[in-house]
C-alpha cells in the first residue's frame, strides 16, 4: 500500500461543494482508495487548511465559522490517516531549502516535502505541482483527470 500525502488544496476541494476543484478532488480520493492506497495528510496540512477555511470567500477563502472550520478539521483525521511530529523534518527542510535555494514562501511548501521524506511518503497529490521541487524519490503530480486551473 503507498501512502499518498494530499496538498491543502485537495483538502479545500473536498470540503466545499461550491469549489471548482471538488469533483476532481472527490474523484482523486475515490481512486486513491479504489487502488488500495492510503491517504495522508499532516499537521501542517491541516493549518494551511484552516486559514484559508476562515478567510471570508471574496479573500479566496471558504468563509467558514470558526465553529465550522473546526468540525471540518476534526473530520479530516478520521478519514485520512494524519503524520505529525516527526522530529527528522525540520532538519531535512533546512537541507532541502538550502540546496534548492528556496526563498520566500515557498519554504512552506518544502516544509511539506520534508515532512513526507520523514514520514516515508513518497507521492504527493496537489492542483499546483509547480509550487514544488523535483526532489529525488518524491513523486509530485497533478490530480488525475482535473480539469481545474492552478491556484
Amino acid at each position: 500500500m503507498t501512502r499518498v500525502m494530499l496538498d491543502t488544496n485537495v483538502l479545500i476541494g473536498l470540503a466545499s461543494p461550491a469549489s471548482i476543484w471538488h469533483s476532481d478532488a472527490q474523484h482523486a480520493l475515490e481512486q486513491l482508495l479504489w487502488r488500495g492506497h492510503q491517504p495522508v495528510i499532516c499537521d501542517q496540512v491541516l493549518r494551511e487548511f484552516r486559514t484559508v477555511a476562515t478567510r471570508p470567500g471574496q479573500a479566496n477563502g471558504l468563509g467558514l465559522r470558526v465553529s465550522e472550520s473546526r468540525q471540518t478539521v476534526d473530520r479530516f483525521p478520521e478519514e485520512l490517516q494524519l503524520i505529525s511530529g516527526i522530529q527528522s523534518a525540520l532538519s531535512l527542510w533546512l537541507d532541502l531549502v538550502t540546496t534548492h535555494q528556496v526563498k520566500g514562501k515557498r519554504s512552506h511548501d518544502i516544509y511539506l516535502i520534508a515532512t513526507m521524506i520523514a514520514g516515508n511518503v513518497t507521492r504527493l497529490i496537489t492542483f499546483n505541482p509547480s509550487d514544488f521541487p523535483e526532489i529525488p524519490g518524491v513523486l509530485i503530480e497533478r490530480l488525475i483527470g482535473t480539469s481545474s486551473p492552478s491556484a
